[in-house]
């Protein structure tokens, strides 16, 4: 592995803009990509010490030879740079990981904590749906009220997703939770979603999935908020036999609106129409591919995207300092 380190630039300067503070909470470290020689690099120091710069590409750990404990703490120093290899080899070992990662995504403070540890949360629930079963149901359900209560789109995005890949053992929890008015809206919402994502591939629990997200959805006694989205998610998914309802509802929503349009409407009677004209079920927020986070260009895309966030910020900094 070719090593670079800081001390031996001949040309600081070339890293002049390229540096930021990655963690936009904590400043444990610095990230920076820069071009050297034709190869794409990221150079990191830490508190402690002044890391080295490594080859984009060029990862030479032999994974399986680490041991479970080095393997977690990849979790929690890898911040969103955690490639694919790590989190095939947790997936490999299965069970024996289960214990850990379930930890993890189930315990609060585990959500609270500053980057780069504040991503381990999010590496153990992918990492759990993607080993899948019934013991992952429970860490899974927890970590979903935590997702929602700290506002982590990263998890709460993917959720339905990973509970649709967990399967019909799901609907149940997922059950109880849609159900739960003392809930939060959005964590109702994710409920239903996810057993809505569960109904693709197991038809079994099909009609039990849409009676309980069409009870919802028809009980004028519930919270707006959960009504308009157990009747969007009956739409995504075509569901014929509450039609009328969505119409109706559909048709209201268009009167608040048109009332006040600060009003959020979710789908209004045009889009019910729409919909069932085209007769094309719109599931792509239900069958996400939650582990290509840890695709290379999307490693790379994120980084980029911290590099422009910190360099606006520099410049508004120096804007109103000026």
């Amino acid at each position: 592995m070719q090593s670079i380190y800081w001390q031996h630039l001949t040309d600081r300067n070339q890293l002049k803009g390229l540096i930021g503070f990655n963690g936009l909470i904590g400043l444990n470290y610095l990230n920076c990509l820069n071009d050297l020689n034709g190869g794409s690099y990221a150079i990191y120091m830490d508190r402690e010490s002044l890391g080295g710069c490594r080859q984009k590409g060029d990862d030479m750990t032999d994974y399986q030879k680490l041991s479970d404990e080095e393997l977690l703490s990849l979790l929690f120093t890898e911040a969103d740079r955690l490639p694919r290899a790590p989190v095939d080899e947790f997936v490999r070992r299965g069970e024996g990981m289960f214990e850990a990662l379930a930890e993890i995504a189930s315990t609060q403070y585990k959500w609270t904590k500053e980057p780069p540890e504040w991503w381990a949360a999010i590496h153990s629930v992918f990492i759990l749906g993607a080993i899948g079963g019934d013991k992952t149901i429970l860490p899974l359900a927890q970590a979903l009220r935590w997702a929602v209560a700290y506002d982590c789109d990263w998890v709460t995005e993917k959720l339905p997703s990973i509970f649709g890949k967990v399967g019909a053992e799901a609907a149940g929890v997922l059950q109880f939770i849609s159900i739960d008015a003392t809930s939060n809206w959005y964590t109702r919402t994710l409920a239903m979603e996810g057993l809505a994502a569960i109904s693709i591939n197991h038809p079994e629990v099909e009609k039990d999935v849409f009676s309980c997200i069409g009870a919802i959805f028809k009980n004028e006694n519930e919270e707006l908020d959960v009504r308009q989205h157990a009747g969007n998610i009956l739409l995504d998914f075509l569901r014929e036999e509450y039609k009328d309802a969505l119409l109706a509802f559909g048709k209201e929503e268009d009167i608040a609106w048109n009332e006040d349009h600060f009003y959020g409407a979710v789908f209004t009677e045009s889009d019910v129409h729409e919909s069932f004209s085209k007769r094309e079920k719109d599931l792509w927020s239900y069958t996400r591919d939650w582990l290509s986070f840890y695709d290379e260009h999307e490693i790379q895309k994120r980084q980029e995207r911290w590099k422009k966030r910190i360099g606006r910020r520099g410049k508004e900094k120096m804007r109103r300092q000026g």
